[in-house]
């Protein structure tokens, strides 16, 4: 059966496709049809020996083929005896229908040409599975399901698929020849499921081989197919294999990540997840974000440009984001229950396409100067909504594969003609062409290359744009295109940027307009009109909707009940994300209810230290009224709270609750600090006039029986024409930028004096920062300094001094008791619920069953399969003779100033004789003592000054050995990633020193006790303790890979007592979230390390968790990083950074990390200064172990 035969009975071979263990299959023209079909054959002798019976299994065949496209259908049967070139056999002949298309054994030996990208190779491994599944059905098993039986199926525009991953293949079974109700695994036959492993790798294999050209969605998918296929192929000693179930939900879910992330579920990991909506994709919006009677939705869906603001914290993305068509297609779910989602859609009159600003256009993207100017923004923003709108156009053909017109790549050609190319080819391929066209030309355009620019003005480019959406389906036909455009701030964009952005950008255009959010106060600062010679005029040029002070009205006007009820259901649906009782329970029930004025009674009534002073700050009305706006500080403080929880024990204790206040109030005073110390001084000094005055008129209603208990919460200021008036006005905008105020009411106003302007600014404070003062709640009274006292304020450096300026002030206004008390709700009675319309949510669910995946599978699971692949990392421990043993070419060492570098140096030295000695000079009156050593020990070196030379060094090197005893970080991490990227395996040599500074005998001193947590007082004076270093400090970019920049962005970090490190990289980006590891606190110096992070996860602007990972565990530091990755990359889909801001050993193990798995971004944090005389002092043990990597490809 080597040789082809020419005929089979009345049927012409053309071509051979495949041979099994029993049979060959060809294709054949059926001339009394003129037909291509598929025969198989079989010789009947073969049949015979193996007692095997051809009709029972042809029935059989047929049986499981009737009625699904995954089975090659059986039309007829016969036997034939065959010229085999010569040799003739009788045969069994099938007659299968054909299925145009190669074997999947063709396609992995050539996965470029058959067109094997990611999403392919996802859908034949969700079409393997299919098969397999139907097989479970019959109970039976195929038993031979190699890849010359699977026949990939090229769809045809009639025939394309609805509702998967790729519509354009099918992978089909063509050969049930071994069919039987038990499998034939074993140790010389591979079973179904250990097949299907094997394809399933080699297509993961084969998106990898694209080598540099990967893009980070092949990385993402191919990393998924492999992790499917360790979890289908089991040690022999496994308890439990994986189901075929589980294998097709877990492809699903993992696809769903890499690919069609609207399909993938909200997963809160704690309460305060996601509370800053930067981390929250818009199809999970609706599960959280709360607009009462939909009126926000109504007031930002009107025609006309419209810049939405708002203090930080406001929620002004999660408004932007439930505008996205995501976040609406996810509604319309909801809304339309059973029905198909683009019923409920074709309701909606517009279309939203997101872009954020912050990861788009953010200067520190790549460790550049904060006031560096944007490389052509405007080209930058056109390709990022063109790539946003190639999802949306996805999210609409999976929810109806007939939605769209024509391909997208065709629909959106016509979208790139507003870009001049220079030349650069367009892809005419398809669509999987296409999108990679345009996310490299997103990030050669991130990189500041000047490869396109727009051929005409915004406002026609992107109508241009919205004229391509609109004629693209007739779901979006006529709807009106909102751009969306999250977070242009001044706080990581230059003035200048932020208003040629928003002036050129508010246009007005028939068919599109731009919504754009940012703080009123950078609004105020910046706008010009579109044609950018004056100011913009809110009447003429745009509409400006204060989200900020919609929620700031809606937290302080009308009834308490209604306040009350805002807060409650925003968190009442974070706690609806989980399944612990505890979180479900109203937060009325957690927290209790005590009137505002009662808070402010026992203030005024207890000293400083009783113990009825630490149990005033608590109840649903405290937590209400602490915020002004910013609602990430109220989840935050819940989130501490309910953390104190248990049930048959609420709410919980006063004690506890005022002990969460304090303590967030003093991490948002400590970033303050640090970030200026001016607007620290400000903003305690407002707090401590306000406890001042609260007490002096305590003091005077318990004297005379009149008057009340006065809460200074806000300050209302006329700033008058003056040659210092722009200083001063700077002055106030500054405070609003950092938060120690938010507009009471909107931006400034300017009147008219004596024909002078002006200005007049009401101002809240951010009473969270305050509370250490002790500070009333309810917003009954505010400062009224004059001009002259306010400059006085704004200019004074001692905080006491300047709420002493205050209290004067106050002190003179005659008015002083008739303040305004409309807004007074401490005496309100406690709430009947509810006047606030809340709109009952449904469960959520996805897109009905009939247009996901083909998996069989309700969208919504109770239980969650989830197939990671392993890294591949090991590490073993080695003492330093067995290094000896193994010898090395290489050794790298530092040329540094420390003591135990030269040490840690010999010791190797003494023991290793390696062929060639890398040396790092770092300057050249260091490392004297390295060279000389080395000249001793008759070593060849090599004296290297940059990490570039580094990895040009260690080329070619086949057994390298790092000392990282004296090499800085950088260093340290370029060298374990290139030397474990190259030859998979290193040794490692890591001398500790005697002492470390800060020193733990100075930290007990100034009055940190190991165990204990560092009180605030404490850490804010480590800046007395000798740290061995000082900033200003500087991001160095150490490591990058090309990811997705829609993704949202997360960071795996170490503490360090140089703390100062990690929070300067925490406050210089912007993550969505963050995970850092802290070693237990068994020193002082690891309590600090441990305070320093918990400050950080108090006040930082993303969610922060803490694993515990002690400070020279390397074993526990890969493990840790590897979960950790596993969890934020593969299971969240975030795009993972890593920052050196620990220890060497966890610097080490985020280098294996960067080795092992893509992770796009490696910052050091670097302080201007080093003290050589205090880093470290002595020399203790040095510890030996080998890493290892897996080999690439298996």
């Amino acid at each position: 059966m080597k040789k082809q035969p020419t005929h089979i009975g009345n049927f012409q071979v053309t071509e051979g496709i495949g041979r099994g263990f029993y049979s060959a299959v060809y294709r054949a023209i059926q001339p009394s049809l003129d037909r291509t079909v598929v025969l198989k054959v079989v010789p009947i002798s073969i049949y015979d020996y193996f007692q095997k019976d051809w009709k029972f299994e042809c029935r059989e065949h047929a049986a499981i083929a009737d009625g699904t496209p995954f089975i090659a259908n059986i039309t007829e049967q016969f036997d034939e005896e065959i010229d085999f070139g010569g040799s003739k056999l009788f045969c069994h002949i099938a007659v299968l229908i054909n299925i145009p298309g190669p074997t999947l054994e063709e396609a992995l030996k050539n996965p470029e040409k058959h067109g094997i990208g990611p999403r392919t190779a996802a859908q034949v491994a969700a079409d393997i599975f299919e098969i397999l599944n139907l097989f479970s059905q019959y109970q039976r098993f195929h038993n031979d399901l190699h890849a010359g039986n699977i026949i990939l199926q090229k769809m045809t525009a009639q025939t394309l698929r609805s509702g998967v991953i790729d519509p354009e293949i099918r992978a089909v079974a063509i050969d049930l020849s071994s069919i039987l109700d038990a499998s034939r695994s074993g140790c010389e036959r591979l079973g179904d499921r250990q097949l299907a492993a094997r394809h399933i790798s080699a297509l993961a294999h084969a998106i990898h081989q694209k080598g540099k050209a990967m893009t980070d969605l092949d990385y993402r998918v191919a990393s998924a197919l492999r992790g499917l296929a360790e979890h289908l192929s089991p040690s022999l000693d496994a308890q439990r294999m994986m189901t075929i179930d589980d294998a097709l939900l877990a492809l699903r879910t993992a696809v769903a990540v890499a690919d069609e992330p609207w399909r993938q579920r909200l997963s809160l990991h704690s309460f305060g997840d996601a509370y800053n909506a930067q981390a929250l994709e818009s199809w999970h919006v609706p599960e959280l974000w709360f607009d009462p009677d939909n009126k926000w939705l109504s007031k930002t869906t009107v025609r006309g440009p419209q810049v939405v603001t708002g203090m930080r914290g406001c929620g002004k993305t999660m408004l932007l984001r439930a505008l996205h068509f995501h976040a609406r297609a996810v509604q319309a779910s909801i809304n339309g229950r059973n029905r198909n989602p683009l019923i409920e859609i074709e309701k909606d009159d517009f279309v939203g396409v997101y872009a954020s600003c912050q990861k788009l256009l953010n200067t520190q993207e790549f460790g550049t100067d904060r006031e560096g100017e944007v490389n052509l923004p405007f080209e930058r923003l056109f390709v990022a909504y063109l790539r946003d709108v190639v999802q949306v156009l996805r999210h609409i053909r999976s929810l109806d594969n007939s939605a769209l017109l024509n391909g997208i790549d065709v629909l959106l050609f016509e979208a790139l003609r507003p870009l001049d190319m220079k030349n650069i080819a367009i892809p005419d391929s398809g669509e999987r062409a296409f999108e990679h066209f345009l996310i490299d030309l997103q990030f050669q355009l991130s990189y500041g290359q000047d490869i396109c620019r727009l051929k005409m003005a915004p406002a026609e480019a992107f109508g241009h744009l919205a004229a391509i959406v609109r004629k693209s389906s007739p779901i979006l036909n006529n709807k009106y295109v909102l751009f969306l455009l999250d977070d242009v701030s001044t706080r990581y964009l230059r003035k200048e940027t932020v208003r040629e952005l928003i002036s050129q950008l508010i246009f007005q255009h028939p068919h599109c307009a731009f919504r754009i959010t940012t703080e009123t106060q950078a609004l105020h600062r910046v706008l010009l009109s579109p044609g950018g010679s004056a100011p913009a005029d809110p009447n003429r040029d745009y509409e400006e909707f204060n989200l900020g002070n919609e929620v700031y009205r809606l937290l302080k006007e009308g009834s308490i009940g209604d306040s009350m009820e805002f807060v409650s259901e925003i968190i009442r649906r974070r706690g609806q994300q989980f399944k612990d009782e505890l979180y479900r329970l109203e937060p009325k029930k957690i927290l209790g209810d005590i009137p505002l004025e009662d808070i402010a009674r026992e203030i005024a009534e207890t000293t400083p230290s009783s113990p009825a002073r630490k149990r005033v700050y608590r109840g649903m009305r405290a937590l209400q009224a602490v915020c002004v706006g910013d609602l990430g500080d109220v989840i935050k403080l819940y989130e501490k709270i309910i953390r104190h929880a248990k049930i048959g024990q609420l709410p919980v204790s006063p004690e506890k609750q005022t002990d969460c206040y304090l303590e967030q109030s003093a991490s948002l005073v400590h970033f303050l600090n640090r970030r200026d110390q001016k607007k620290k001084t400000l903003a305690l000094s407002f707090a401590q006039a306000a406890g001042e005055l609260l007490h002096l008129s305590a003091k005077n209603l318990n004297a005379t029986l009149r008057g009340r208990i006065r809460q200074y919460t806000k300050l209302y200021v006329r700033v008058g024409p003056d040659p210092d008036l722009e200083n001063v006005t700077a002055h106030l905008m500054d405070l609003l930028d950092a938060g120690v105020f938010v507009y009471d009411g909107g931006g400034p106003r300017t009147k008219i004096r004596d024909n002078d302007p002006v200005l007049h600014f009401k101002l809240s404070y951010r009473k969270m920062l305050g509370l250490s003062s002790y500070i009333g709640l309810s917003d009954r009274d505010r400062f009224e300094p004059p001009d002259k006292t306010l400059r006085l304020w704004l200019k004074e450096p001692d905080p006491k001094k300047a709420a002493k300026i205050l209290v004067d002030s106050e002190a003179k206004r005659a008015t002083m008791y008739n303040s305004d008390e409309q807004n007074d709700l401490s005496q309100v009675p406690a709430p009947k619920r509810q006047k606030v319309t809340i709109t009952k949510k449904s469960p959520l669910s996805l897109p009905p069953q009939a247009h996901q995946l083909e998996f069989r599978f309700s969208p919504v699971h109770d239980r969650e399969v989830f197939c990671p692949p392993s890294l591949g990392i090991t590490v073993n421990h080695r003492s330093i003779t067995s290094m000896k043993d193994k010898g090395a070419d290489a050794v790298i060492l530092a040329m540094g100033f420390e003591e135990r570098a030269r040490v840690s140096a010999e010791r190797l030295l003494d023991a290793v004789r390696p062929q060639k000695a890398i040396l790092v000079r770092y300057s050249d009156d260091q490392g004297s003592e390295i060279a000389s050593l080395i000249k001793r020990f008759g070593i060849k070196s090599e004296i290297i000054t940059s990490p570039e030379e580094l990895q040009m060094a260690t080329h070619g090197q086949e057994r390298v050995i790092v000392d990282s005893s004296g090499l800085s970080k950088p260093f340290l991490f370029i060298a374990v990633r290139d030397v474990l990227k190259k030859i998979r395996n290193i040794g490692i040599a890591h001398t500790l020193a005697k002492h470390y500074y800060p020193r733990n005998s100075d930290l007990l001193a100034l009055g940190v006790e190991p165990g204990k947590p560092v009180p605030s007082e404490v850490f804010a004076r480590l800046g007395e303790v000798l740290m061995g270093e000082s900033g200003p400090y500087q991001l160095k970019l150490v490591h990058h890979e090309d990811a997705s920049p829609e993704r949202w962005r997360s960071l795996i970090a170490s503490s360090s007592p140089k703390n100062d490190r990690l929070l300067h990289l925490l406050d210089a980006r912007g993550y969505d979230t963050t995970r850092i590891l802290v070693p237990p606190p068994t020193t002082p110096r690891r309590s600090v390390a441990l305070t320093a992070v918990e400050l950080a996860a108090s006040a930082a602007e993303s969610n922060v968790g803490l694993i515990e990972v002690d400070t020279n565990d390397i074993e526990k530091a890969i493990q840790s990083t590897e979960e950790v990755y596993k969890d934020l990359y593969y299971k969240s889909g975030a795009n993972v950074e890593v920052g050196l801001t620990g220890p060497k050993v966890h610097t080490i193990a985020f280098a294996a990390l960067a080795a092992a798995a893509r992770v796009s971004f490696a910052w050091y944090v670097s302080p201007k200064y080093f003290d050589r005389t205090r880093f470290t002092v002595g020399v203790a043990n040095t510890d030996c172990f080998e890493i290892s990597l897996r080999p690439e490809v298996e």
